[in-house]
């Protein structure tokens, strides 16, 4: 199950893969941005998906429109549609009808498009079309611990996948750039030794936040190079619950 927001008049899709809080509204505070309608308030709603089930909390001074009557607090249904300042939003619950496209947010990492040929990959991230097995990416998060850098924790995270084999695993670096607005990243590169009669490779690139740390996993078979990171990739740390106003919750005139 997913949530699929639909925004038509900005030709954009959103699928929510994991459950969480999302907000919306014109400013950078807002997880899903909409700079472009000045009518609406820096942080004008949230959608909360819990896996199966959609609530939405309104935080706009103007109101929100479910099926063009105003609620400020309610359980969405499949098929509704929501008007924020100038723009309509379409909710969607359930599984995405074939190639998943548009806009991924799972947990803190959001994906600016989904690539053609890859799928969506429920609560977790992306897995290529095809035969098994399947080239797959999974998004995750953890809390950095007090008393290790990101390194130190890279280190820990290594240990703990080379336990896991009965065979020395070698982990090389992976010179790649995250092109995301974060306080520091890193990236290895290893071959898990498998009982099936195929090759793995896998690249993890871990990138910091405050005291959040993102990792995004990739693992291809039979492929000899890695894939760089997908295009639009982007981590945030958990944002706190948004007040119900703020002095930017104005219409701009």
């Amino acid at each position: 199950m997913a949530l699929i927001v639909d925004i038509p008049s900005r030709g954009r899709r959103i699928t929510v893969a994991s459950p969480q809080r999302i907000s919306f509204g014109r400013n950078e505070r807002a997880r899903v941005t909409i700079p472009e309608d000045t009518f609406l308030s820096g942080i004008h709603f949230v959608l909360a998906w819990d896996g199966g089930a959609c609530k939405l909390e309104n935080l706009g001074r103007n109101g929100t429109l479910v099926n063009g009557q105003l609620m400020d607090a309610g359980e969405l249904r499949d098929g509704d549609r929501l008007r924020a300042g100038d723009t309509e939003f379409l909710v969607g619950l359930g599984r995405p009808s074939g190639e998943a496209s548009g806009e991924l947010i799972v947990g803190g990492w959001s994906l600016a498009q989904i690539p053609p040929g890859w799928e969506l990959l429920e609560g977790a991230g992306l897995r290529r079309l095809g035969a098994e097995p399947r080239d797959n990416i999974v998004f995750s998060e953890d809390d950095l611990p007090d008393h290790l850098t990101l390194a130190q924790y890279v280190e820990s995270q290594r240990h703990g996948a080379a336990g896991h084999y009965e065979q020395d695993v070698v982990f090389e670096p992976w010179d790649v750039q995250a092109r995301m607005e974060v306080d520091e990243s890193t990236s290895i590169l290893f071959r898990p030794p498998l009982k099936i009669a195929v090759k793995a490779l896998q690249q993890q690139t871990y990138v910091r936040v405050g005291e959040r740390i993102g990792i995004v996993t990739i693992t291809s078979f039979n492929r000899e190079k890695p894939y760089g990171l997908p295009p639009g990739l982007d981590f945030r740390q958990a944002a706190p619950e948004p007040p119900k106003t703020s002095p930017d919750d104005t219409m701009a005139s």
